[in-house]
Formats: C-alpha cells, structure tokens, sequence
C-alpha cells in the first residue's frame, strides 16, 4: 500500500470517529433534560453525616450524594411531585423521606436528620398497582410477633426504614372493597434494603346493610350519621340510611326548639341491618342554640391537654373546657341574648381578654381566642459574709441549678435568676473557714434574703506540694489540685509547678493538655506536718489519626495507570491489573487525585477530595485517544509517535 493511501485511511478513519461523538453528543442532549421547563432544583442539608446518598423518585428519578458539609442540590427538574429519600448503612433518617411539589420554582430547605444506629439498619419499600392506586391503602408490615403499618404515598409507594438485619418481614396490603396479589409477601433482609413484590390491586364487591329508624313528636327532624361514614337526612317520621358497609356508627336527632330521647343511638353493622331504637322528640319551652368558640396559639402547642376554663356570663350563665386538639368550645341549650366568653389558664394570657357573641334565632360563633405563654417567673438568693473577711468570698450555689458568686466589699452576695426549687450555698476562702460551712435554701415563689455566713480566721499551718512534668511537652500543662482543697495551676517552661498554703490532708494531682496523655493519668499524695514533693508526670503526644483515598480506573485502559496524588501531601502510584489503587497513611486536609496514561483520557480529570476525614473513593473511566499522524520523510516513522509498516 502506498504513502498516500495510509495516509488517506487514517484522515477517512479521524473523520468517522469526530463525526460519531458529535452525532452522540447532540442525541444525549435532547430529551427532557434539555427542555426549558426543567430549569428548577430541589436542595437541602443533611446534619449528623456527610456522603448520604439522596434518591429522587416521582415524576423523574435521579441519584446524588451529600457533600463534606451535608449539602446536597437535585437539579434540572421539571414541574411535578417528587418524593426525596436519604440513606446511608449504620443511620436512619428523620424524617424517612419527604414529599415535594416542584411548582414553577426551585425547592430549598429539604433538610434530613442523620441519626447513628446502635447496629445498621435497612428499608423495606414496595409498590401498589391496579385498581387502589391513589387511595390510602394500609401495608401491615409484621415480623416476631409485632407489627408496624404504613400508607401508600402519592406515588403509590411506602417504605419502612430502620429494620434490623438478618429478620424475615411479611407485608400484608388491606383497604375495604379491593384484593390483593399476592395477599402477601416476605423477605429476609441480608445486610441490604430490599423491595417487596409489587401488590397488583382489584376492586371488589362489599356487602352493605341499612341502618333505619323512626322519630315520633315531631317533623322536619334532621338525622345525621357519623362513625365510619357520614351522611345526613330529613324525616318525617321514618328514616333509612342508604346501603353501609360493616362498621361502627352513631345516629344523632336534631330539630331547633326540640330535645329527643335518647340524645343519641350508636349503631354496629356487622352482617345484618340495624334498627334504631325509636327517638322520642319533646318540644323546649323555649327555643335554645348553641355558641360555639376556639382557643387558639401556644396553649395548643405546649400544653397537651389543653384544659383552657371558659365562662359564659350574660343572657346565661355557664362554663367548659376548651380541650380539643384544635381548642374548640361550645355551650348549648341557650336562649336568644348576648353573651360574653372569658379565658384562664395558668401561665397565659389570652388576646383579646373577652369575646362577646349574640344569639338570634340561630346559632352563634365567638371571634377566636389567641393565648400566649407567659415567660416562667425567676427569684433570687441574697446574704451577707461577715467576721475576719467580707470581701473575695466564693458563694457556690448547687441543686436545681449550678452558680457561683463572689461577696462584694460590703460582703453582700447574690444570686439571681433562679426558678423554684431545692439549693444549697456554700461558702469558700483559702485560710478562712464559715459558719455555717453551707446553708440549704428552698425557693418557692418568692426571693429569699438573710442567707447569712460568719468567717474565721484558719489558725492552722499550711504546707507546699511541689512536682513536674517530663516528656513531649514541658510549660503550659494545666494540673488540678482536688481533695482537701481544691485549685488549678500551669508548668513553668522547665515543667514544674507548685501549690502553695495547704493543709494536712489527702490530694490528687491530675494533668491534663489538649494533644497529650500522661503516666500516670494522677498522682494521690498526702500532706502530714511537712512540705512535699511528688514523682513526676510524663507526657506523651497524641498522634494525628490518617485516612486512605482509593479507587478503580475502569474502560478501555485500567492497569498500568499513573494515579497522582496533590495537595496537603504528594505521592503516587499505578493501578493494578483490575484498575484498582490505594494512597495511604493521609492526614486530614485537602487533596487532588489524578490519573494519567499515554493514549487515554479519563473522566473525571482529576477528583478534589476537601477536608479529608475519613477513608474515601474516587474512581475514573478511562477512554482511547485517537491521534492524528502526519506523513514527514520516507521512513516508517510518522511525527506524532505513529509508526507504521510501509
């Protein structure tokens, strides 16, 4: 084959391959991705840890994982419900998962809660089909005798985080007028999340049954139906509720003007129609309605009973309790009038004070009820040293809350903002002992004063304990005198140090400084009529914990391959025959890891790994590089590094 022609069949073959990559490149960019409606983001922070993988599911899917700081961004995302789920092996997540609505606008503040497991935990998910999509079907999830439930989502998923491994879990789906297939099923989880077989869905048909009854003494009685179904209807004498399923209900009369015997009538359909005992209506001397009110704010938030005393005054006279979860409140049986409705509850206060509300032959409804808690009242504890010393006195107060205090010039102490409770002060002074040496103090919603001490002069001699530190480190270590006194100093730059005016007594010496340990951890030495000096400490420093960052070159090319490392240390190395690498023995700081090989490029580039705090992985992919030989001279060699037979 001539020159020429080689050199035609490569330019031929250059041409073909530039052509085929920007053919795939534009056929990757169409697609939904490329659309102008997918221009928002879902984002959020992760706290408790750091590289959770965060699942994107609902109107697209997608997977990304939390950076050093925990942040995380889901971009190119259309209008649409998405549902966001974090995991990561050894945590569970709160909440679990979270529903979001991208609507015209990016979403941020999906946050997680990362908390560490005991022992590693996984997830059980599955899928609902067919004719319940979209109703709230129940899974029972059960296994060893307990059973924990969960409703399908929008997507007609569920999931059940935080399962222990090694355990067989059964989900049974159940929602009134559908089968299910399978009716069941289990699965073993094997040190992984795992999914159930999906529960293909049917409707079927369910039995009902009628409730009926008569109201005697009246017409134009309004019966209304609650319990498992509502409805409502308007008799003149008979009644029957349209077909019901099995359940528990409760059949109520009403008719201005008119009470009825009984009040009310519960109802359970089980297999048959029920039959209502007869509702007696009696006529009210006059006509009565009924006011209704709401307690709204933080008695609702903070107080779980909600036991807010409402007094009616005016036309008539009563009281209740607000206490349902919304803080809502009535009085019935009232004649026309108007009337007022005042709140009190212990440690609030209500905007406004009073709500008034006028009845005129119909029902009424006060203006609502803000509360507001009242911040908790605080006291104080006063007293005076006197004697040999007033002034430079340490007070220290323990019990219901940790303080300390310092006696003025005067001698006067005082500690303030302190809620109810048992206390105890206790007063301190090197040479100087008290009486009384403490006090105890309950404090019941009033301050307390009088809180007295009286000092003495120490007539006792005192002594020096002496010693030092040796080692990684001399001056600066801090050393902790405890026991029959108690006080702190640092080594001087030859590692010595000393305390000074102590009595006979037993004490423990503890060193400590951040970086180091120290042999032994303290030292036990008792003063007894003489100066002492102690055997020393030595310190040894703390070495700094290192991490490995390695990985796996996959593609056209995996062995062989150059992998540098920069950054807060260099170092390099090659993969092995299967692509992988190690770096090693790396302290904790920021790093740039490179892969190289003549003829490949790789993606990515290179992989920036900040503030390196654990073993981590970066992998590339590796692709040919085709090169361009250009003809120079009659010889086989071709500049370019080509050779070719001629």
């Amino acid at each position: 084959m001539s020159k020429h022609k080689i050199f035609r069949s490569i330019i031929q073959f250059a041409t073909t391959l530039l052509l085929g990559t920007l053919l795939a490149a534009c056929g990757a960019g169409g697609g939904d991705r490329a659309s102008a409606n997918n221009a928002y983001s879902i984002s959020g922070v992760v706290s408790g840890a750091t590289g959770v993988t965060i699942t994107l599911s609902g109107a697209a899917k997608d997977t990304v994982t939390s950076d050093g700081s925990g942040k995380y961004s889901i971009n190119n995302l259309a209008n649409g419900k998405y549902t966001v789920t974090p995991s990561k092996p050894g945590y569970s997540f709160n909440p679990g998962s979270r529903e979001i609505t991208v609507s015209s606008t990016s979403v941020s503040g999906t946050d997680f809660t990362a908390i560490l497991n005991a022992d590693p935990t996984y997830t059980l998910s599955g899928t609902v089909t067919g004719a319940a999509m979209g109703k709230s079907v129940l899974i029972t999830l059960s296994a060893q005798g307990k059973s924990t439930t969960a409703t399908i989502d929008t997507n007609n998923s569920y999931s059940f985080p935080g399962l222990s491994n090694g355990v067989s879990y059964t989900a049974t789906p159940s929602l009134a007028g559908y089968s299910f297939t399978p009716l069941s099923s289990t699965i073993l989880i094997s040190n992984s999340n795992a999914r159930f077989d999906n529960f293909d869905s049917v409707a079927v048909t369910v039995a009902k049954y009628t409730i009926a009854g008569t109201v005697s003494g009246t017409t134009g009685v309004t019966i209304a139906l609650s319990g498992d179904a509502t409805q409502t209807l308007t008799t003149g004498g008979n009644y029957s509720f349209p077909p019901l399923v099995n359940g528990k209900y409760t059949v109520t009369p009403s008719k201005p003007g008119f009470t009825f015997n009984p009040s009310s009538f519960d109802a359970s359909v089980s297999g048959a129609n029920v039959t209502v005992t007869t509702f007696v209506a009696k006529a009210n001397t006059a006509p009565t309605y009924i006011l209704n009110g709401r307690v709204t704010g933080d008695v609702l938030l903070l107080n779980a009973n909600n036991n807010v005393l409402i007094t009616l005054s005016g036309a008539g006279n009563a009281t209740t309790t607000s206490n349902s979860l919304g803080g809502d409140f009535s009085f019935a049986n009232l004649p026309n009038g108007t009337y007022t409705a005042t709140p009190s509850f212990s440690g609030y206060t209500f905007n406004p004070k009073t709500v008034q509300a006028t009845i005129s032959g119909q029902n009424a409804t006060f203006a609502d009820l803000v509360s507001t808690a009242l911040p908790l009242p605080t006291y104080s504890i006063t007293g005076t040293v006197s004697g040999t010393t007033q002034q430079g006195v340490s007070l220290s107060l323990t019990g219901a809350a940790n303080k300390t205090a310092t006696s003025d010039v005067n001698g006067v102490y005082s500690f303030t903002g302190l809620a109810n409770g048992s206390y105890s002060v206790t007063p301190s002074k090197t040479g100087y002992s008290f009486t009384p040496n403490n006090t105890a103090v309950n404090v019941s919603g009033v301050n307390v004063t009088g809180q007295n001490f009286t000092a003495s002069t120490n007539a006792l001699p005192t002594y020096k304990l002496d010693g030092t530190v040796s080692g990684d480190v001399l001056q600066n270590v801090l050393i902790t005198l405890s026991g029959k006194a108690k006080a702190t100093t640092l080594t001087n730059t030859t590692g010595n140090y000393s305390f000074q005016g102590l009595l006979d007594g037993a004490y423990t010496l503890t060193p400590t400084l951040n970086g180091y340990t120290f042999n032994p951890g303290s030292l036990s030495a008792t003063v007894s009529g003489i100066d002492l000096a102690v055997s020393g400490f030595i310190a040894t420093k703390i070495q700094a914990p290192t991490y490995t960052i390695s990985g796996k070159v996959s593609g056209a090319t995996s062995a062989n391959v150059t992998i540098t490392l920069t950054g807060a240390a260099t170092m390099t190395t090659t993969t092995a025959a299967d692509g992988s690498y190690s770096l090693s023995g790396l302290a904790s700081g920021n790093y740039v890891v490179t892969p190289a090989q003549v003829g490949f490029a790789f993606t990515p580039g290179s992989t920036t790994v900040n503030n390196l705090n654990a073993n981590t992985t970066a992998n590339f992919s590796s692709t040919a590089v085709v090169t361009t030989c250009v003809f120079d001279k009659p010889t086989s060699t071709f500049d370019g590094g080509c050779t070719f037979g001629i």
